[in-house]
């Protein structure tokens, strides 16, 4: 595992974790543009599922809410990414 960083719990790892579901949600929202809450929800609770199942089933891993909070971070910034880049377009589309 990547190392989470000192005392604060913050490392390259919650950057990864940010990243990584910013790419999800982005992907996924150009894959369904009429199912925006479904999959935002839909990665939120994947997002906490993974964090769950490594802290409940694997002895080396366990829960960190701060992975959680930079998977939230991510769907939020690649969300964001998303209607600004269909805004642009849609405004470029209209000249």
């Amino acid at each position: 595992p990547i190392s989470t960083g000192g005392a604060g719990g913050y490392g390259l790892d919650k950057d990864f974790h940010a990243a990584i579901f910013a790419a999800l949600v982005y992907s996924a929202l150009k894959a369904f543009p009429n199912l925006k809450l479904l999959v935002f929800v839909g990665l939120a609770i994947y997002g906490f599922a993974v964090e769950y199942i490594q802290g409940r089933y694997f002895p080396l891993r366990h829960f960190d809410w701060l992975d959680i909070t930079a998977d939230l971070t991510g769907l939020l910034i690649g969300s964001v990414l998303y209607w600004v880049l269909k805004r642009k377009d849609l405004t470029a589309n209209e000249h």
